[in-house]
């Protein structure tokens, strides 16, 4: 479905109402929870499949201080505690992903959740979105672009045309050239 959000399309998949589809891997909790989940133990997890080079990316929800917060110090010591192995073994199938490889070696928590080896093979071949303040108005320039072109508004050329135009637009203005 073309309207669907990201929890429509986790809910389709625990029911069994859709075969496959790319999520983020924090997802994988609810897939194997019976009492969310209509398809436990049926699912199968593999990185993103690509024609080349891997498309697996680093990047997503992450934690920092802006450099105007009042209570630096207050938040280095939360990011700390979030990212404690300890917590981060507590978040392990409840919608969150680890940020550290060696919850991903656990071996009860990856006989639980089989979607730690597709993890463990996209993390080996992972690279970083692009470090630049424009990266989030690009992702949604494309992504309009392409919704466009599901919606059956604009044809494939001209929509990745225009993200190239208006990606262009956005690298000039942040100074790249």
């Amino acid at each position: 479905m073309t309207t669907w959000t990201w929890d429509d399309v986790n809910t389709a998949l625990q029911q069994g109402t859709v075969a496959q589809s790319i999520q983020w891997d924090e997802n994988y909790g609810s897939m194997e929870n019976p009492e969310e989940s209509k398809v436990v133990g049926q699912m199968r997890y593999a990185p993103v499949p690509s024609y080349g080079d891997p498309v697996s990316h680093y990047g997503g929800s992450s934690l920092g201080i802006p450099t105007s917060s009042k209570n630096k110090e207050a938040a280095f010591l939360f990011i700390q505690w979030a990212t404690s192995k300890d917590i981060q073994l507590r978040g392990v199938g409840k919608g969150s992903s680890p940020t550290r490889m060696s919850v991903y070696t656990v071996q009860e928590l990856r006989d639980k959740y089989p979607s730690f080896a597709a993890t463990d093979e996209a993390a080996a071949t992972t690279g970083w979105r692009p470090r630049i303040p424009e990266w989030d108005d690009m992702v949604e320039t494309l992504a309009l672009e392409i919704n466009s072109v599901v919606a059956g508004a604009k044809d494939v050329k001209s929509a990745l045309d225009t993200s190239a135009a208006k990606v262009d637009e956005l690298l000039k203005s942040g100074g790249y050239k």
